[in-house]
């Protein structure tokens, strides 16, 4: 099944001209395609730079352009060398953010998000709810 929408879990410090998301494996090729609309969720925290504070809210929204792809020289971290090409919707990151109350209400988790989570896919309603919000 092809995902359209959901949402990315990123560690904190991430360039604003990233035009790629990495993914430490290839299990959700099948799945995000070109024109897969992504969230991007930052988390509290990085293993790769521990100073770096995130803020665990959606700070933006992307759109999947291309297919998947290893590159380990270009990956954000080493652990993610599996990369999708992706273009920002509107201002990214945004300066609008949606805290992390508000998703876990709309996605009916209030576990969200859990350590293994790095792709959780959202139905359209839940998709333009939070959207909403980011862009109010």
């Amino acid at each position: 099944m092809v995902f359209k929408y959901g949402v990315k879990i990123v560690w904190p410090g991430g360039s604003d001209r990233d035009v790629k998301i990495g993914f430490s494996s290839r299990k959700w090729e099948p799945t995000i395609t070109i024109g897969t609309r992504m969230l991007i969720y930052e988390t509290e925290t990085s293993e790769l730079d521990p100073t770096a504070l995130g803020r665990m809210a959606i700070i933006g929204e992307v759109e999947v352009t291309g297919d998947f792809y290893r590159d380990e020289l270009g990956a954000p971290s080493p652990q993610h060398t599996w990369l999708v090409p992706v273009k920002p919707i509107g201002v990214f990151p945004s300066e609008q953010t949606v805290a992390r109350a508000d998703i876990r209400r709309i996605m009916s988790d209030r576990n969200f998000p859990q350590h293994h989570d790095t792709w959780r896919e959202l139905r359209e309603a839940q998709y333009l709810e939070i959207t909403r919000l980011l862009h109010a």
